[in-house]
């Protein structure tokens, strides 16, 4: 497959292109955040020698999202090695240098001195749900610090359902009483082998209808649903076809970490 931010993505649609399942930038208060989610974990700054268990807890991660890349130690480096970047960790027990349940890696923003503060979320990785809570009630620990958490979530994330009052911070308007955020489109897909991503995908066999190249991209690889394709129109088919293709090609929605 090939992966990019079309600069026009009308332009790369008519070279095969596909898009992925969008991304939103939620904007929230940190009080916003459950008090049920406050669990009795212990959580510390990263330390160098966290770094094979940061790896693998990113790796365990991805396995359970689309789109997520694998990192050369490289870029590895440079993340750990900035400055402004703070990485806090969950650790699974107390052995030093042992495996981790999760980390979240974040900024403090401000848009001038003495401004209000807010916390810029570059990526917040877990193993499971109860890890990604936990670690979101460690950020809702500096609510005397900051104003807004600012964080970037598939657009299908159902975090925005658990928040209470997550834009008291902020005024609505008349057609948007609780604005929650900013939509933004992802990278955009194009299958180069279509035989080997379908193998790839656990696919050897016809699929039950035919589907134009770059609509496959989208499902196979984008996590577009097929339902949803239909509804679009990309897609001739009956639901029952559709809820077949959604059996064996179905993706969680895409995620995107590192910009490229």
């Amino acid at each position: 497959i090939a992966l990019l931010y079309p600069f026009r993505a009308a332009f790369y649609r008519r070279l095969g292109y596909a898009p992925v399942t969008p991304l939103a930038r939620l904007t929230f208060s940190p009080r916003a955040i459950p008090a049920s989610w406050h669990a009795p974990r212990s959580f510390r700054a990263a330390r160098g020698d966290d770094l094979p268990a940061l790896v693998d807890v990113y790796l365990a991660h991805a396995r359970r999202t689309t789109g997520l890349l694998q990192r050369p130690a490289s870029l590895w480096e440079r993340k750990l090695l900035n400055e402004r970047r703070h990485v806090i960790v969950l650790p699974r027990d107390d052995a030093r240098g042992g495996p981790l349940d999760g980390y979240v890696t974040f900024r403090h923003a401000q848009r001038e001195p003495h401004a209000a503060t807010d916390l810029e979320v570059d990526e917040i990785v877990a193993i499971d749900d109860a890890a990604r809570r936990a670690l979101l009630a460690a950020l809702a620990a500096q609510r005397d610090q900051v104003r807004e958490i600012h964080l970037i979530v598939p657009s299908a994330d159902p975090l925005l359902l658990a928040l209470d009052d997550a834009d008291r911070a902020r005024e609505g308007t008349e057609s948007v009483e609780h604005p929650l955020g900013v939509l933004a489109a992802g990278p955009m897909v194009k299958i180069l082998d279509v035989p080997r991503a379908l193998a790839a995908r656990g696919v050897t066999g016809a699929l039950p209808v035919p589907i134009p190249a770059g609509v496959l991209a989208a499902l196979a690889v984008g996590g577009v649903r097929a339902i949803d394709a239909v509804r679009l129109g990309w897609l001739d088919s009956t639901d029952k076809d559709a809820a077949a293709l959604d059996a064996c090609l179905a993706l969680p929605p895409f995620e995107v970490v590192d910009p490229f």
